[in-house]
């Protein structure tokens, strides 16, 4: 559950931070209500916070997952369209295409994508 503090006790101005739990904690995400009027946020309005916070939390996860995804998708077309360059210029099969990737990407000490998309913009290089 997300961790819900009062602020502002007695007179004045009241406030509430909701720090929802972000998995792997790769963001920080907090939520603050402000009210003018003291002890406006009872149980219930600390409790619907805390929800709210979750709910954006798991949000902001997801579409952080989504990116990571799509970056990963786009690595393995580049990945395997490279493959095909190779098995086509070297008239070699798929076994021995991807250990060149990876070896090429060891000797250059770059990713295997940025190797594989760098063959794929320019298949005519080397």
């Amino acid at each position: 559950m997300a961790a819900v503090r009062s602020q502002g006790r007695g007179r004045g101005p009241s406030g509430l931070d909701v720090d929802p739990p972000v998995p792997r904690r790769r963001h920080q995400a907090a939520l603050n209500l402000y009210s003018t009027t003291a002890d406006a946020f009872d149980e219930q309005a600390r409790t619907l916070a805390g929800l709210f916070g979750i709910q954006a939390a798991l949000l902001l996860h997801g579409t952080d997952v989504a990116s990571h995804l799509q970056y990963a998708l786009a690595g393995r077309d580049a990945i395997g369209q490279a493959k095909g360059i190779l098995m086509e210029r070297f008239e070699i099969g798929e076994e021995a295409a991807f250990p060149m990737l990876v070896r090429s990407s060891q000797e250059t000490d770059l990713k295997l994508t940025a190797i594989a998309t760098w063959l794929t913009e320019n298949p005519d290089a080397g």
